[in-house]
Parts: structure tokens; C-alpha cells; sequence
């Protein structure tokens, strides 16, 4: 939707009247003076001039028509001392930014609002809004008008400025409390009723594993916008100058714009597809082959929910990834505005949202990231004694001491195997988890195991939770484990409204503990369950289908059979040889019949098959998912980082290799550090003409993810990241290239042409089965299958 068709929401009630003449004898009054006083308030706790502030309020209020000239002294002296009763509560506060106006963009919505200050201490930044009145709102506050964490300023605050400052809190501030008496102001009071002086929200709800949910807000800012609610105007002193947006002439946005928007068309729906998004009560096994639209039919169901009358905030959709959480996201966005789109989430992030809701019972947990684990490594290592069967020549790397240690306590505290290991380390491994415990920190998985021991300890959390989600949709439940089945259970144990969704010929994650044991037992455990198998591959051509079946059909699986859409097609070519110049000639032929290199896929079991084979292809090629710290845009801004922190060090030759562009280079080495990192970030981008690349959103998500907030913060980041090859990825640009990617990234993606070469293991397993069938199963015209000299995949 463009910008112009968006309505502006002035989140803040009042402007600012800054001169005599824009100050009309009609305006003038007590608040339009305070937050002429409060606008100040940034700048004069900066340089020290807070006599300014008292002076401008005696000044100010000659303007206001007291009755009585005691009557002005004694509100004058009154408002003093509580505007020095919160100046004293910032004592200790350091100064970061004096009055910000804001702007945050959502779907429908531009919203304009404020702070008055920045402010940090101890580590952790604060944005204050202040109002000179009594707090209308509270942390105990029963409807979205009510409650200060709801309020549109303080969520305006939080979205527009979480960016710059990672887990910002924002705090609102009332001068004045119930309890004031004139001339005898009360102690400035940080409670949870309306008698505080101070509401402050850190919004710990909105985070989860992968850092700050933007998209959660924003879609609570347009719920807020669009709830109505009525004002007492006439007894409000501010009536005159007021710039309350009712929003109450928001216009309606029509169906297709919405649908333009977002990309997404609802498509025609089989009959069996039809049934699925038509049964809503009761447990509902869906068994989705490859290209059968099983993500078209989890949103139509969502759909058909939401046209049935449930509310939004009794559906939950669970998926296996991030990534598969905000397509479906995006494709509900065709048919409700944000703040009406379900709980969309993966697994791990509904377990950790569980806990952060249940501080008392489980306490101030956090997730414990990669650096994090490995700075408390290195500082036990320098506690304890040299430990038994470890190198200590070379600490850091993806060889060093400190990974090959962090292997081995995952090894140990999460797979149970102590055999192996030397009585010295299983001490330290004991000591480590005890200082984990300790400092509330928890591991990815334990975001569900924990989750699980919070419902068997207290029935009544689950109960609170069950009875929220009262329709439950799993995606890829073919990969769930042990533990991810105990959570599904209990959340769905109290409506059994539960429909999972998966293909148990294409569970591939047993190396991760996922199994398709869980799918084929689904009536065993949901004795009333109903099984619909969607049958049509809207995708792959009838002769690859066929062949792709043989390689599963001795697998213990459910029944079902596979209807090709795309009838006839070519059989798979079988080639002898694995080199690249074999791949050079079947692209250079598939080129030359009209296919573009992007629509061709290499798919292999193994990274380093891949990796060899694209170093020497002649052809246009990119790895499926690369490492950010072997990016030239990650080097980039850590040798820039470099140049500026490490002293004596010159790195300005190693960017200009990178670059290949002296002034672009000179450019780069010119941006300033002396800005949030996210800001630095965004400039050095800008400079190289990747402000709106994937590698530059990744930068951005670990600057979230690890409260990097300083250039020196990221600096140190990015340094840690090189040292321990750290093995976070970033998806590529693949237009004009060949992707090469494995069996396992490649699942739920398609090519026109896919190019299979056969590096998967002998043992013949179901597993490996599997494996070689999501291969497979990604073309949609044609199939290449580059075979080792001997073996005859098809054939087997």
C-alpha cells in the first residue's frame, strides 16, 4: 500500500507552543507551558543548566489566567518540586540523546510521536516520555487503553527505536501522582497502579530466540490505532491545542489492494484440500506430498477459521523454521490486517515466550548465544587445571581448544555421553552447568524442555495456555522429536483441535533427533484422528515422480499414492562421472534450450562435495547458503572496524582487495564510528550498494541478537565471529546463478532443472532414502542424476 494511502496517527496528544506570539491568551495553560518545559528537559540535563527549566516555568505561567497571583506562586513552587523530584530519580543517568520525534510505518498505519530523553545506566538505555499529569494508565491496566505497555507512545518508542538501542526500555513518566497534595508533593513512586510517577517496559514478551519480533508490535501498534476510544475533551485544559487523530475517517482498504501488496493470490482448492481447510473441530492428520500446496492450504484453513468467528488469539500455527513463520505471516496478510493474523511461530520461540511469561515460577532466563558459551569457557579454562585429552596449542578456530570444549559439553549435558571423557572434564562440565544455572541462562533446546517441566510442575500455566490455544496447526510434523511431541501434546491435551501437517517420506532430521515415528503414531496417540492425504504433485512432471517413488517405496511409511498434475515429461538422465567438466556441459546444453542459470539447481548430501565442485565450474554459481564471515561484505566492515580500534594497524590494502575501487574504499574508512552500530552498518552498505541485500539484514539481525549497540561492541563481534568460524549463513542472491546446495536446504524449494549428484551413503536406509527422494522431488521439468563409476542410482 503506498505511503499516501496510509493514516498519519499523531501517537502524542500536544505540540509544542515555543514563543510568546505562538502562545495565544486562548492556548496558554498550565500543561501547554510543562510540555513547552518538558521539550527542554533532554537539552538542559546535557549542559547542566536545570535552573533554566524552574526559570522558564516562574516566566511561563505570567502568561496563564491564575485567579489569584498566590494562587500561580503556589503552583509555580509546587510544579518546581516535582519536576526536581524526577530530575533527582535521573541522578546517576547518563544523557545519550535529548528529544527525538519519531516516525514508525506499518501496513496501514504512520505513526508520529516522541521521546524527551535518552538516558542509560548500568549498561541498559531508557527513552522517557513524560507528561505533566497524573498516569491515566498502569501496568495493571485491563483493555489496550489501559494498560501503559500498550499505550501508542511507548510502543511507537519501543519500534522505532530498538535498532539503535538493542533492548531498549521505555519508560513513561507522569510528573504528577493521585497522591500529591499542593506544596506537598509525595516521594516520586515506581509502583504498577495509577499512584506511580513511572511505568517502564522492557517488552521481554516480544523476544524470543532469534532477537526483538518487530512484526508482534507492529501489529499490536495498528490493534491499538484501530480500538475506539472516547475522550473527556471538555474538562481537559489542553482541549484548545489538541491534535488528537481519531482515526475515525481511516479509509477502507480494499480486498485486491491488499492482495497487489503482499503478492499473494488464495488459489482454487481441491476437493481433499477443501475437507482439510473445512474441519475445524477435533485431532487431523494431513499427509502432504511434494508440490501438493500444503502451505496454500494451512493458510486457507487459517482463513476459513477466521471467517468461522475465531478469534485471532485462540489459533496457533507452529512451523519449523523462521523463515517458514514469516511466509505464512505474509500470505495471512492477504485476507486480515496485521493485528488479525494468529500466533505464527516456530516451536522453540513459543517454549521461550512461554517461560519469559512466567518470571516468578522459572525465573529471569536467557538465551545463552555462541559467544556468550565460549566467553565462559575461556574464563573457567583460566580457573581449572589443563584438562585431559584437550590441545591446548591452539585456543581459538573452528579447530581450537575453546570449540572442540564446546563440543564436548554439548556432547556430554545434552546427549547424556560421559563414557568417553576423562573424570577432570566431567567436573569442569558439571561446573559449567552450574554457572550456566546460575546466571539464568538456558540452551536452544531447553526452551521446550523447560517449557514442559513448567507445565508438569504447574497445571495451571498449562491450563492458562492450553485454553488460549484452542486451534492448533504443526507444520513439517515429520521432524518433530521426542521432546517437541511431549509440548505439542500438552498444548492441544484440552481442545484436541490439533491438525499436524507433514510428509513422513520426506523426514530428513535424525541427526537432530527429528522422526516420522511421531506421524505414523498420530491415531495411536489421537485415537479420533482423521487422515487426509493431499495426493496431487502440482510441481513435478509424471516420469519423475514415478522414479522418485521406487527409491521410498520399501520404507515403512503411510499408504498413499502420488497424482503428477504435470502428465508425461522426461525421464531422468542418468551420467556417469562427478567432475565439473561433466556439469559444464549439461548447463551449457540446458542454457542454450532457453533456461536461465537460476533456474537450475545442484543438490548433493554433502557441503564439501559442493564446495569442490563449485571452485571449478565455469558457469555462473553461488553456494545455497554461504557464511557470513566469508562474505566480502562482513570483511569489509571488520577490517574497516579494525582500522579504527586496533592501533598501529593499517588494513586499508586488505579493503581495497576486497573492493576493488579506491574511492569506494577511502569511502568506507571515512564513515564515522562514533554512531549506533546499526546506523554505521547501514552507511557502510549504502556506500557499497547494499543497503537492501541479505548480507547486510544478517549484519543487522547479529547486531540485535547480541545487543551490539557501539561500532566498538560490533567490532568486538565480528572479531569474535572470525576467531571461532562462527557458522551463521546467509541466503544469496541467486538471480543470473547455479545454486549449489544440499539435500537438506533444499526441502520445501524448486527448480525447473536439478542437477543430483550422488554422494549419499551406501547403507541403503530409510533415512538415506528419504534423502535421495526430497532430491529428487525439487525438479519440476528435468532431472540429472551424476552417478559414482559403479553405481547405479536409478537402478537401485
Amino acid at each position: 500500500m503506498e505511503n499516501a494511502m496510509k493514516t498519519v496517527v499523531q501517537t502524542s496528544s500536544f505540540y509544542t507552543c515555543r514563543t510568546k506570539k505562538q502562545m495565544s491568551a486562548k492556548t496558554v495553560t498550565r500543561s501547554s507551558v510543562l510540555y513547552g518545559i518538558l521539550n527542554q528537559l533532554g537539552d538542559r540535563l546535557s549542559d547542566g543548566r536545570v535552573q533554566l527549566l524552574y526559570d522558564s516555568i516562574r516566566k511561563g505561567y505570567q502568561e496563564v489566567g491564575f485567579q489569584y497571583d498566590y494562587v500561580r506562586d503556589m503552583q509555580i513552587a509546587d510544579d518546581i518540586a516535582c519536576l526536581k523530584r524526577f530530575i533527582s530519580f535521573l541522578d546517576g543517568y547518563k544523557i545519550l540523546s535529548t528529544k527525538k520525534s519519531l516516525t514508525v510505518e506499518t501496513s496501514h498505519f504512520k505513526f508520529l510521536s516522541y521521546v524527551n530523553l535518552i538516558a542509560e545506566k548500568d549498561g541498559q538505555s531508557y527513552a522517557c516520555i513524560v507528561f505533566p499529569k497524573k498516569a491515566d494508565k498502569s501496568l495493571n491496566g485491563k483493555s489496550i487503553h489501559t494498560n501503559s505497555e500498550t499505550d501508542l507512545n511507548v510502543m511507537c518508542a519501543k519500534a522505532s527505536l530498538e535498532k539503535d538501542y538493542p533492548g531498549i526500555n521505555i519508560a513513561l513518566v507522569y510528573l504528577f501522582n493521585e497522591d500529591d497534595a499542593l506544596g506537598n508533593p509525595t516521594q516520586f513512586r515506581v509502583l504498577k497502579t495509577k499512584k506511580s510517577n513511572i511505568f517502564i517496559h522492557d517488552y521481554s514478551s516480544y523476544y524470543d530466540e532469534h532477537g526483538f519480533s518487530f512484526e508482534t508490535l507492529y501489529s499490536q501498534l495498528e490493534k491499538a490505532a484501530m480500538t475506539k476510544v472516547s475522550y473527556n475533551c471538555f474538562e481537559c485544559d489542553c482541549r484548545d491545542f489538541c491534535q488528537k487523530n481519531t482515526i475515525s475517517n481511516m479509509p477502507k482498504a480494499n480486498a485486491k489492494d491488499e492482495t497487489d501488496a503482499i503478492g499473494y493470490q488464495m488459489p482454487t482448492f481441491t476437493e481433499t484440500q477443501q475437507k482439510v481447510i473445512n474441519k475445524i473441530d477435533g485431532p487431523l492428520l494431513v499427509c502432504a506430498g511434494p508440490g501438493s500446496g500444503k502451505t496454500a492450504t494451512l493458510v486457507g484453513r487459517i482463513k476459513h477459521l477466521l471467517d468461522c468467528g475465531i478469534e485471532p488469539e485462540f489459533i496457533l500455527a507452529i512451523t519449523f523454521t523462521r523463515e517458514a513463520a514469516q511466509e505464512l505471516k505474509n500470505r495471512c496478510l492477504s485476507f486480515c490486517k496485521p493485528y488479525s493474523v494468529p500466533e505464527i511461530m516456530t516451536l522453540n520461540a513459543l517454549g521461550y515466550q512461554i517461560l519469559k511469561l512466567n518470571p516468578s515460577l522459572v525465573g529471569n532466563i536467557k538465551l545463552l548465544t555462541s559467544r556468550e558459551k565460549m566467553t565462559l569457557i575461556d574464563r573457567l579454562l583460566d580457573i581449572s587445571e589443563p584438562l585431559e585429552g584437550f590441545n591446548y596449542s591452539v585456543i581459538k578456530g573452528n579447530n581450537g581448544l575453546l570449540h572442540n570444549i564446546s563440543k564436548a559439553l554439548d556432547d556430554v549435558l545434552v546427549n547424556g555421553n560421559t563414557e568417553k571423557y576423562a573424570e577432570d572434564f566431567l567436573r569442569f562440565s558439571k561446573l559449567y552447568e552450574s554457572v550456566v544455572k546460575q546466571n539464568g541462562y538456558i540452551s536452544y533446546s531447553e526452551q521446550i524442555t523447560l517449557a514442559q517441566k513448567l507445565f508438569n510442575e504447574h497445571p495451571d500455566v498449562l491450563d492458562k495456555i492450553s485454553s488460549r490455544y484452542k486451534y492448533i496447526m504443526v507444520d513439517e510434523y515429520q521432524d518433530i522429536d521426542r521432546d517437541q511431541a511431549k509440548f505439542i501434546y500438552s498444548l492441544s491435551l484440552k481442545s484436541k483441535n490439533i491438525c499436524a501437517v507433514g510428509d513422513d517420506d520426506q523426514s530428513i532430521y535424525a541427526f537432530r533427533g527429528g522422526s516420522n515415528r511421531y506421524m505414523l503414531d498420530f491415531r495411536k496417540i489421537y485415537p479420533d484422528a482423521e487422515l487426509y492425504t493431499l495426493k496431487e504433485n502440482f510441481r513435478t512432471s509424471e516420469k519423475i515422480v514415478r522414479s522418485a517413488e521406487k527409491v521410498i517405496l520399501g520404507n515403512k511409511r503411510i499408504n498413499k499414492e502420488i497424482i503428477p498434475v504435470k502428465k508425461g515429461g522426461l525421464e531422468p538422465v542418468a551420467i556417469t562421472g562427478q567432475s565439473a567438466s561433466e556439469l559444464n556441459m549439461v548447463v551449457s546444453e540446458l542454457i542454450s534450450k532457453g533456461y536461465a542459470y537460476e533456474d537450475i539447481a545442484v543438490i548433493a548430501s554433502k557441503n564439501q562435495t559442493l564446495c569442490d565442485l563449485q571452485r571449478e565450474v565455469s558457469f555462473p554459481s553461488i553456494l545455497g547458503k554461504e557464511y557470513v564471515v566469508n562474505n566480502p561484505f562482513f570483511k569489509v566492515l571488520s577490517f574497516a572496524l579494525k582500522n579504527h580500534y586496533e592501533q598501529g594497524c593499517d588494513y586499508s590494502a586488505q579493503i581495497r582487495n576486497l573492493i576493488a575501487d579506491d574511492k569506494l574504499a577511502e569511502c568506507v574508512l571515512s564513515v564515522s564510528i562514533e554512531q549506533p552500530s546499526a546506523y554505521y552498518c547501514d552507511e557502510v552498505s549504502s556506500v557499497l550498494n547494499l543497503s537492501e541485500s541479505a548480507i547486510k539484514q544478517a549484519v543487522e539481525r547479529l547486531i540485535y541478537e547480541n545487543h551490539a549497540r557501539s561500532t566498538k561492541e560490533l567490532y568486538e563481534l565480528l572479531q569474535y565471529m572470525a576467531d571461532f568460524g562462527d557458522e551463521t549463513r546467509v541466503e544469496p542472491d541467486t538471480k543470473g546463478s547455479v545454486i549449489f546446495i544440499t539435500s537438506h536446504e533444499s526441502k520445501g524449494m524448486e527448480w525447473r532443472v536439478v542437477l543430483m549428484v550422488d554422494d549419499y551413503k551406501d547403507d541403503s536406509s530409510e533415512e538415506q532414502n528419504r534423502l535421495i527422494y526430497v532430491a529428487m522431488t525439487r525438479a519440476k521439468d528435468a532431472l540429472y542424476i551424476f552417478e559414482r563409476d559403479g553405481k547405479r542410482l536409478l537402478a537401485a
